[in-house]
């Protein structure tokens, strides 16, 4: 049988450490228009690091309407 180790202490610490300081930034790059914006203009995703999604809400906006308008046929 495999022997499991318990996970140091201070390892615990600097991941909670970490979360906290990446969950309280100001400031995220959009990964689309590649400016930088109040975090606030991010959809919130809480399965990555920061808590929030890596496009803004106006860049996402717009690709949505481009699926829309390249894809209505098999939407409606």
């Amino acid at each position: 049988m495999k022997e499991v180790y318990p996970i140091p202490k201070w390892a615990t610490d600097y991941h909670k450490n970490f979360m906290l300081k990446e969950r309280t930034k100001c400031f995220k790059t959009c990964l689309k228009c590649g400016e930088t914006k109040l975090i606030f203009k991010f959809s919130v995703d809480k399965r990555n690091i920061d808590g929030r999604v890596n496009v803004c809400k106006a860049c996402r906006s717009i690709e949505s309407l481009k699926y829309y308008y390249h894809n209505q046929v098999k939407i409606l």
